[in-house]
Parts: structure tokens; C-alpha cells; sequence
């Protein structure tokens, strides 16, 4: 009988399989460059757009008011001159010149340091420390002047044929004097320093080169397949800003460069008292030395000068204002990330830390995951929790998320300050020598039995290094003068001081000589300025009104006086990305209930409850402790008008800081209020510390 055929044992087929985890990306290779190419394509087709369409706006009125206005050309006129090919023209070089130059300063000093400056006089002094805030000035300053060089060449394309000759050349038109500088194109000159002066210290008082971003982290994002620049409508905000500065800063601008004028003419006369200087300054200049008139009022004789003046100085402004209003608008914009690891990657960005609003953007859109109601949402949810099928996502989520608070929260402890550098390891203990037994001492005589020593071993002892004559040396060498000592190298007393004295001379003479090569112009400046100030300031106590002294002391206590608000924002530098990160952290809390079906969340629920509510408890005292400073005056002691208008300063100053500090006191609360909310009494199977308990047994009462 055949014997049957046996098939090979196969293993059976299962649908549980080990699958490899994906791994999350590094942020370096997924998430930095998607952030990076979303930024450009919004600087392409948004932030050029919309400076490109004020630039054609203010060309047009430009030229419209060069050719006679509506009164000479009509509305018809009017229409067709803004679509004119010159219109264009100047519309492109003023947004070359005035938007460009801007827009890459903007980018390339991006910043999230914000300055630790208290006062004005404080965020000047750090400004002209930092090289990228010199750089700055230079830059307002070039584009000052390049715009004031666009709107001469065309006002003489322009005026010439309808309002006469602008009188804007270089030099004056003088047969006797054609070197002549323009005293016009001069005062325009001064009128577009001052303004890029006075915008950059706007732009340091405000800190506007490091970024401030929305806590609501619902904004709408653009797509990123826009395309169209006019899809997203500006918010009022963003042009209120250029309006204000439109004509705010042109009406400082126009007396400020009057003053300046009137100051270069009375320098004239000094600097034509250097030897050599007044030969190359005169043929130029030799008109504002001879000129009997007070320069300071010349303008009030050219008041079509000032007009001109105040809207070039307005145009330049505006557009500065309008461009930089734009790009903080559209770079705070989040940016939505719908694939799951490269947004986790982007929780602990490898960028450098200019680039950290990276991690801003990605906490957004895990928020957005976090709080959607969406059926996509609440896959990537469970996608998140789930860690047996996937990558460590809710790891990283809690571990980076309250890294990032435990680092805003030690520095709310420390008040801003910096952290205190790290204390010195302790000095080793010197070794102690441990001794075996007594020294044996060595013999220094024969051990043999004496012989009778020859000749030349006599000699050689006689000679050696303990021989006798060396003794004899040695003993002499003490009886010998001071004088003769020549192997000491000890110099008598007198000697010694006469050395040390000359050693001291030298070295002040070098310190001297080093001091004046390497004194900075910053610092002769600041010697000049101590020096006038001064006079000045003696002069005004001696001579000025007391209404004009009143004025000044309370001008030089705006300029020195430590703001609170600057203080709280020093110490909450973060808030705003703090109110996201505990937005996204209690919505995936108090979603794990429904949607983790493991449990995985639950064994961290302890330590983010404890971190946040040790975060509110910081925050609080915080509050507490700025609304003290607000105090209630007596009211049988009447206050005169100065300290009522300070009392009145320090509680501006005191709502201020407590606003700041209340957004990330309501999102504290808000967080912890809706994980309690959702677990209710089933927090009671956990345990917390008793200061962390005490804390969150006044939720659950409230709750």
C-alpha cells in the first residue's frame, strides 16, 4: 500500500504582523524647508503685491498733482494719468528703492529675542550696541535719500511744463557761484534724514524686529496654493497703521528738520575756523556763512518748500509703515500642516533660533488637530494616542510641550532676568601624602674598610660637589659684600622704586595711547552731546520759564523712567505661544477620553496638571504682586497735579502689564478648567502632590 503524500508544514497566516514603526522625520529634513517654501511663496504673491499697489497709489497721486491737479487736468485726466506708462515708472522705481530695501532688512533681522530694555533711554543704548540696529538706520537712510533722488528726476519730467522749474538741482544756478549747493534740495535732504531717524527710533521703542505673534490660534491661514494676491482682505490694523504714520510723523518731521537746519548753519562758522577744511567747504558753502538771515525761519518764505516736504516726507513714511504693517501681518499667519510626522517634527525645530517662530506654527496646527470637531481631526487624534501601531507621537507631544512651559515658567520665577550661571565644581581636596616608614639617611662615608687612597682619588674627592673646597665656597659666598654678588640678581632698594615708578609711566602712556586709536565715533559723539547738553541744561535752569523747566523734567523722566509693561513682557516673553501650547495640550487631554483607546495618555495626566497649575500659581502671585503697585492715596491729603498725573502714568502702566499678564492667566485656567471638566471625578484615582491637590480641589468645586 502506497504511503500517502505529506504536504510541508506552513506556518499559519496571521493579520497581527510587527510592523516597524515609522520614524519621525528631523525637522531639519521635513519641517523647516515645507515652513520655509510657505514664508516665500507669502513674500511672492502677498507681501510684494500689496507694497506694489501703495507704491502705484502714491505715484499716481504724485504725478496727478505735477501735472496741475484735478482743477487743471479733470477726473478723465486724472483716470488716464494713473494708468500713464511714466505712472508705472515711478511706481517701479519707488517700490525698488522704498519697498525692497525694507522688506530684506525685515527678513534678514527676524528676530524672537525681544530686548530686556526697561526704559527709552535703555532701548536706544542697545540699539546702537547691536550691529543689525546701525544697520537698520543705514538702510532708512539710503532709501530716504534714493526716494528723494525718484521724486526729483520726475517732478523735473513732470512740473516743468506746468508748474514751472521745482528749483531742485544740485547746485544753484549762479554764474559768480555755480558750485553753490541748493539750499532746497538741501532742506528736503535734511526733511528725509529725519524722518528715517525718527521711524527707526519708532521702530526700537516698539521693538519691531522681533516678532508678536496672535494668540487666537483660529486665525484663518492661507492656503498654500494661493495665487492670487487679493484673496485675503487686510484687516483694519494693519492699514489703520500707515494711515497714523502717514500723517503723525511728517508733522514731527517738518519742525525737527527746521531746528536741524538752523543748527548746521550755526556750525558753519566753526568748521570754516579749521585749518584747511575752509578751503574745500567754501566753494559749496560760502553762501550760509555770509548769509545774514536766520536760516531757521527761511522755510516760512518757501511755504510751497514745506508742503513739498511734508508729502515727500509722508509718501516715504507711509510706505514704509505700509510695507512693514504687511509683512508682520502675513508672517504670523499659521501656517496648517496636515501630515502628522513632519508637524511633530516640527515641535523641536533644529533651527536656529531666529527661525523659532517655526515652533509656533506647528503648535497651531497641533491645536487646530487638537480642538477639530471633524472626522479628520479625530483620526489624526487617535493617530496621535495610538503609539502600539505607530511612533512615539504623544511622547514627544507632552515631552516637548512641557519642556517649552517649564522654560517659560523658570523665567517668569526669575522675572526676565537671565538664568544664574552654573555653579563652580568644587575644589578637589589636596592629596595627603601617606609615609611608609622613616626616611633612611644616606651615608656619606666609606662602608669598606679603609685603605689608603692614591693620589688621584684625593684629587677627586678635593674637587667633587661635597668636597671641601665646595664647603669653603659655600661658607665665603655669605662673607662676600653685596656689591660683588652678582649670581643674586637683587638690585638695591632705591633702584627697585626708581624701575617700578618708570614700569607704572609707561604702562599709563600705552593705556592713553591705546584709549585714543581705538575711541569710537560713538563715543566722541557722546562726549560732544554730554558736553552741549550740559550748557544747555545750565542755561535753562538760569534763563527758562518755569513752565518750559516743567516740560523738560518731564520730558527727561519719559526718556529714563522703567515702564512696568516692559517689565511683565520681559518676563513673559513667550505668552502667546504659551496660550497655543496649553490650548493644544488640554484639548488632546481632554480628547484622549473619548478617542485613546489604550490609555496611553492618562500616565501623564498627573505631571501636565501639575506643571499647569504651578504655572497659574506663578502667574497669579505675579499679577498680585504688579497690581500692588498701584496705591491708594490718602484722601484728606490732596494730591497736586504732578503726582496726580504720575499716579495717573503708573496705573496706565500697572493695566498694561496686568493685560499681559491676564491673557495667559485665562488660558491657564481655561486649560486646567476643561481637562477637569471632561475627567470630573475620575481624577480622584490619581495622586498629586499636596500643594498640587489643594490647587486643583478648587476646579473641581467650581466645576
Amino acid at each position: 500500500m502506497a504511503s500517502p503524500v505529506r504536504s510541508p508544514i506552513r506556518a499559519i497566516t496571521s493579520t497581527i504582523s510587527t510592523r516597524s514603526a515609522p520614524s519621525i522625520p528631523p525637522a531639519s529634513a521635513s519641517y523647516d524647508p515645507l515652513i520655509r517654501s510657505v514664508l516665500r511663496h507669502r513674500l511672492v504673491y502677498s507681501i510684494f503685491p500689496y507694497s506694489a499697489i501703495f507704491c502705484w497709489f502714491l505715484a499716481a497721486a504724485w504725478n496727478v498733482w505735477q501735472h496741475g491737479g484735478l482743477s487743471t487736468i479733470g477726473l478723465g485726466g486724472a483716470l488716464s494719468t494713473i494708468f500713464m506708462p511714466l505712472t508705472l515708472f515711478n511706481a517701479v522705481l519707488g517700490w525698488v528703492v522704498g519697498v525692497v530695501p525694507i522688506v530684506v532688512l525685515r527678513k534678514a533681522y527676524l528676530t524672537t529675542k525681544r530686548t530686556s530694555a526697561l526704559s527709552p533711554s535703555a532701548s536706544v543704548s542697545n540699539a546702537l550696541s547691536k550691529p543689525s540696529s546701525k544697520r537698520a538706520l543705514a538702510t532708512y537712510a539710503a532709501s530716504a535719500i534714493l526716494v528723494l533722488l525718484v521724486h526729483t528726476f520726475f517732478a523735473y519730467m513732470n512740473e516743468t511744463t506746468v508748474r514751472g522749474d521745482p528749483k531742485l538741482s544740485l547746485f544753484v544756478k549762479s554764474r559768480k557761484h555755480p558750485h553753490y549747493l541748493n539750499p532746497r534740495l538741501l532742506f528736503l535732504l535734511f526733511t528725509q534724514l529725519t524722518a528715517a531717524t525718527i521711524f527707526w527710533l519708532r521702530s526700537v521703542f516698539q521693538d519691531r524686529f522681533a516678532v508678536r505673534w496672535s494668540s487666537n490660534s483660529q486665525n484663518q491661514a492661507p492656503p498654500l496654493n494661493l495665487r492670487l494676491p487679493l484673496t485675503i482682505p487686510l484687516p483694519r490694523s494693519t492699514l489703520i497703521a500707515p494711515v497714523t504714520a502717514f500723517f503723525v510723523i511728517p508733522t514731527v518731521v517738518l519742525p525737527a528738520a527746521c531746528l536741524l537746519f538752523f543748527l548746521a548753519k550755526l556750525v558753519f562758522p566753526i568748521l570754516y575756523t579749521l585749518p584747511l577744511l575752509h578751503v574745500f567747504l567754501k566753494p559749496f558753502t560760502g553762501h550760509f556763512v555770509r548769509s545774514r538771515q536766520w536760516v531757521m525761519f527761511l522755510p516760512l518764505k518757501n511755504f510751497g518748500l514745506l508742503v513739498r516736504a511734508w508729502w515727500l516726507a509722508a509718501s516715504t513714511v507711509g510706505v514704509w509703515e505700509g510695507v512693514e504693517s504687511v509683512f508682520e501681518y502675513f508672517t504670523s499667519l499659521p501656517i496648517q500642516i496636515t501630515d502628522l510626522p513632519t508637524l511633530i517634527s516640527g515641535l523641536s525645530s533644529s533651527a536656529p533660533a531666529e527661525a523659532s517662530p517655526y515652533t509656533y506654527f506647528a503648535y497651531t496646527s497641533l491645536a487646530s488637530i487638537a480642538s477639530g470637531e471633524s472626522l479628520a481631526a479625530a483620526a489624526q487624534r487617535k493617530e496621535i494616542y495610538g503609539e502600539q501601531k505607530g511612533p512615539l507621537f504623544w511622547a514627544r507631544v507632552v515631552r516637548e510641550s512641557l519642556l517649552l512651559l517649564g522654560q517659560d515658567y523658570q523665567l517668569l520665577l526669575r522675572r526676565g532676568a537671565p538664568p544664574p550661571p552654573p555653579a563652580a565644581p568644587p575644589a578637589a581636596p589636596a592629596p595627603i601624602p601617606t609615609k611608609i616608614g622613616s626616611p633612611i639617611p644616606l651615608l656619606r662615608q666609606r662602608v669598606f674598610k679603609n685603605q689608603k687612597e692614591s693620589t688621584g682619588e684625593a684629587l677627586l674627592d678635593a674637587v667633587g660637589s661635597d668636597g671641601p673646597i665646595a664647603k669653603a665656597v659655600d661658607v665665603l659666598s655669605n662673607e662676600v659684600p653685596e656689591l660683588f654678588r652678582s649670581v643674586s640678581g637683587q638690585l638695591p632698594q632705591p633702584a627697585k622704586e626708581e624701575l617700578q615708578r618708570t614700569i607704572k609711566t609707561v604702562e599709563s602712556v600705552e593705556e592713553k595711547v591705546v584709549a585714543v586709536i581705538t575711541r569710537t565715533p560713538r563715543a566722541l559723539l557722546t562726549k560732544v552731546f554730554d558736553a552741549v547738553w550740559g550748557v544747555v541744561e545750565r542755561l535753562g535752569v538760569k534763563y527758562a520759564p518755569v513752565a518750559v523747566k516743567d516740560e523738560v523734567e518731564r520730558l527727561k523722566g519719559w526718556w529714563s523712567r522703567e515702564r512696568v509693561s516692559r517689565k511683565a513682557e520681559g518676563s513673559l516673553v513667550n505668552r502667546e505661544l504659551d496660550v497655543v501650547v496649553i490650548d493644544a495640550l488640554s484639548h488632546l487631554v481632554s480628547g484622549s477620553l473619548a478617542d485613546d483607546t489604550y490609555g496611553v495618555v492618562q500616565r501623564d495626566i498627573p505631571r501636565i496638571l501639575e506643571a499647569l497649575l504651578s504655572f497659574l500659581s506663578a502667574v497669579e502671585e505675579y499679577q498680585r504682586e504688579t497690581s500692588a503697585l498701584i496705591t491708594p492715596h490718602d484722601v484728606e491729603k490732596p494730591l497736586d497735579h504732578k503726582e496726580l498725573r504720575e499716579q495717573e502714568r503708573t496705573r496706565e502702566e500697572v493695566e498694561k502689564a496686568v493685560e499681559m499678564i491676564g491673557s495667559l492667566d485665562d488660558a491657564l485656567k481655561e486649560g486646567v478648567g476643561r481637562i477637569v471638566r471632561t475627567f470630573g471625578d475620575k481624577l480622584l484615582a490619581f495622586k498629586f502632590p499636596p500643594r498640587t491637590a489643594q490647587k486643583l480641589q478648587g476646579f473641581l468645586d467650581y466645576c
